[in-house]
């Protein structure tokens, strides 16, 4: 089933909020090698794992990891980019079941919605 995608647009009121707030989600991401997944309303669980791939070289700066979750009923894949340039951080998340969309396909989103970011008016 999928693809899946969410763009998220966040424009901060100054350059090094924006750089804060890029670090903060890396470094919470990077912490999260292998993790439990448990539902409350049924007691399912399942794994998800984040391994980080190659820079995809936005913006100022940029970081990209694959994830996967796999469960009992289920497994996904997303690919999951951060981008920060100037005020802005942007995310993409690109996910499909069972298996992620092409990391290719997810970086040329991220070139566009980059792209389209930087005219943004209110940046």
């Amino acid at each position: 089933m999928g693809p899946w995608l969410r763009e998220t647009l966040r424009v901060y009121r100054g350059d090094e909020d924006a750089k804060g707030a890029y670090r903060e989600a890396v470094s919470a991401l990077s912490d999260c090698a292998r993790f439990t997944v448990t539902w409350s309303k049924d007691g399912n669980t399942g794994t998800e794992s984040v391994r980080e791939v190659a820079d995809p070289g936005r913006g100022e700066r940029s970081w990209a990891a694959a994830i996967r979750f796999e469960g009992v009923a289920f497994r996904t894949g997303e690919t999951k980019t951060l981008i920060q340039s100037g005020r802005q951080l942007i995310v993409i998340s690109h996910a499909a079941t069972p298996d992620a969309p092409a990391h290719e396909r997810t970086q040329e989103i991220a070139r566009r919605a980059t792209e389209r970011a930087s005219r943004n008016p209110k940046a």
